[in-house]
């Protein structure tokens, strides 16, 4: 029973980021982001950055450590749309 709580705190399934892996995400993934790749303007964890710099030798990435040169995120995770990640999920007559 703990094994299966564990492996869903690992796989961060119910965690919100303010910066996901763009590759992670296309996959079904939710993992918090550690670079952002100013030429393809996509946020990458340290896993699959490895496979971008294999790719994209010539792109400029920003670590964590410059996050404020990073996009601005101005969508809540809970309103984003996930299909569309720039859209905003409007609830008409929605009662909380």
């Amino acid at each position: 029973m703990a094994s299966n709580l564990e492996s869903s705190i690992n796989r961060g399934s119910d965690l919100f980021f303010d910066f996901a892996c763009f590759s992670c995400q296309e996959n079904d993934r939710n993992t918090e982001a550690d670079v952002y790749c100013e030429e393809c303007s996509k946020c990458y964890c340290n896993k699959c950055v490895e496979y971008h710099n294999h790719l994209y030798k010539k792109h400029a990435i920003l670590s964590k450590k410059n996050i404020s040169k990073w996009p601005k995120t101005t969508v809540d995770a809970l309103e984003q749309c996930q299909e569309h990640k720039k859209e905003i999920v409007i609830v008409k007559n929605a009662v909380f």
